[in-house]
This record gives C-alpha cells, sequence and structure tokens, in this order.
C-alpha cells in the first residue's frame, strides 16, 4: 500500500492503531484493480476470452 491510501487505510480516525479501517482498505484494492484492468495486466486463469495470450505460446521442447 503507498502513497496517500497508506494514511486513509492505517491513520483514519476511530481506528485503534495496528487496525486498518475497512472501507478504506476495500476501496484502495477495488481502484487498484480498475488500474491494473485498464492496462489488461489481470487474467482469469484457464479463461479462453479473457485468459493470459502469452500461456498459450510454446515453451521448452515444443
Amino acid at each position: 500500500m503507498t502513497g496517500s491510501w497508506r494514511h486513509l487505510v492505517f491513520a483514519a480516525v476511530g481506528i485503534k492503531p495496528g487496525l486498518a479501517d475497512k472501507a478504506a482498505y476495500s476501496f484502495c484494492v477495488l481502484e487498484h484493480l480498475h488500474r491494473v484492468l485498464r492496462r489488461r495486466d489481470v487474467y482469469a486463469r484457464g479463461g479462453d476470452r479473457w485468459g493470459d495470450p502469452r500461456a498459450k505460446l510454446l515453451s521448452g521442447d515444443r
């Protein structure tokens, strides 16, 4: 967790030291997922349409 999210998640008002704010953490994860989806860096394992195209490349002895 980097940037401004660290402060929002771990130093939120009313949160005990050492604990994380669940809502802020959820939004942090959603923002990161949105960012990698736009860059197409997330793939569905075993998916034909949404799978990793590099996984079907030949490797090794083939």
